[in-house]
């Protein structure tokens, strides 16, 4: 049986990025649904990073996201 070669995850992501948060393996129920902005990315664990939940009052608050937790709004 053939094996296709893997499929990258999406485009690099980028800090100013708007994303969509969603259920992942360790999220919190509250973030989903809710649309965020990327400040700051980390390498490890891969693809994680801090973001800010658009249209929240404390525009100091930021959540920690790993990578299964949230999709580029827009992407494909």
């Amino acid at each position: 049986m053939e094996h296709s070669p893997a499929q990258p995850d999406e485009r690099d992501l980028e800090h100013g990025d708007h994303i969509q948060i969603q259920q992942g393996r360790r999220s919190i129920p509250e973030l989903i649904g809710h649309s965020a902005t990327i400040v700051e990315l980390f390498r490890v664990p891969r693809g994680s990073c801090m973001a800010r939940i658009d249209g929240d009052a404390d525009q100091g608050r930021l959540w920690f996201l790993y990578r299964d937790e949230f999709v580029v709004s827009g992407a494909v």
